[in-house]
């Protein structure tokens, strides 16, 4: 579970077989499973769906694993932090080498292992559920705080509590933070009040 329901994965693959086969072994396990045959496609779902994770292969026709990362973290960064692992083949040295750098997540090679795959699904899942859990306390009682401009007084041009939370949750999933730090809060406390300067 993953904030009182199952978490949502999108897997992509080219390879029709191999995709069905950790799309089954996901929905055993109760998870809310999309499925996607390449990054084409892929970022469209991600943007209508909000998957939880990804699961990508990095080698596919039309648009590969790491460039639908890119796209991700370039041109999307409501969704550039959900998590990613990558599926890729045990010779794929570069690849790695290159994901890595980029700021990927985790990955499996390929031949699956399955029981491997489903063990780093769950660390994954439970990172987010902890970062989430650890600040969205925190950016609750500091949106109050803001909301008050300080000095008691309501403000109607604050943001909605919700795109507070997604807004500044994602920076806290690209820190990686379990805990969200001083830094966080004062970017967060910054950036509204410097909003609300401007109009």
């Amino acid at each position: 579970l993953l904030g009182g329901r199952m978490a949502k994965i999108l897997v992509v693959d080219d390879e029709d077989v191999l995709r069905e086969l950790i799309a089954d072994e996901l929905r055993d396990l109760e998870y809310d499973v999309i499925e996607a045959q390449d990054g084409v496609v892929a970022l469209d779902l991600i943007q209508k769906t909000k998957p939880d994770l990804v699961i990508s292969d990095i080698n596919m026709p039309n648009m590969n694993g790491i460039e639908l990362f890119q796209a991700l973290q370039d041109d999307i960064p409501k969704v550039a932090a959900i998590p990613f692992v990558f599926l890729t083949a045990r010779a794929d040295r570069e690849n790695v080498i290159q994901g890595k750098l980029l700021g990927v997540d985790d990955y499996v090679t390929n031949p699956v292992d399955y029981e491997l795959l489903v063990a780093t699904v769950h660390a994954r899942l439970n990172s987010v559920m902890r970062t989430d859990m650890a600040i969205t306390d925190r950016l609750k009682d500091l949106y109050v705080e803001i909301q008050q401009n300080g000095d008691g007084r309501n403000n109607s041009e604050t943001p909605s509590l919700d795109d507070f939370l997604e807004q500044y949750l994602y920076y806290a999933r690209k820190a990686k933070q379990v805990l969200p730090g001083a830094a966080l809060l004062e970017h967060a406390a910054y950036s509204f009040r410097t909003t609300e300067e401007a109009e």
